[in-house]
């Protein structure tokens, strides 16, 4: 149990398994969230590299038509 104790009864290995159950929950939940933070920040990772290479081949597409005429 949380106090040191090593459970005796039924009940308490039950109300141990409990919290050990709670825990868990805490643990993914918290891992869950930390997930859905790098998500946000790879998609906007991912669209600044779509937009740097759209306008560097905007850029590229302007340049070789003034050079064209």
């Amino acid at each position: 149990m949380a106090n040191g104790k090593k459970p005796v009864t039924t009940g308490e290995h039950l109300i141990a398994l409990y919290g050990h159950v709670e825990g868990f929950k805490k643990d993914i939940k918290h891992l869950h969230e930390d997930v859905s933070k790098i998500d946000r920040k790879t998609d906007r990772v991912i669209y600044y590299i779509i937009a740097g290479s759209f306008s560097t081949i905007l850029t590229l597409v302007g340049l070789f038509s003034i050079f064209i005429k």
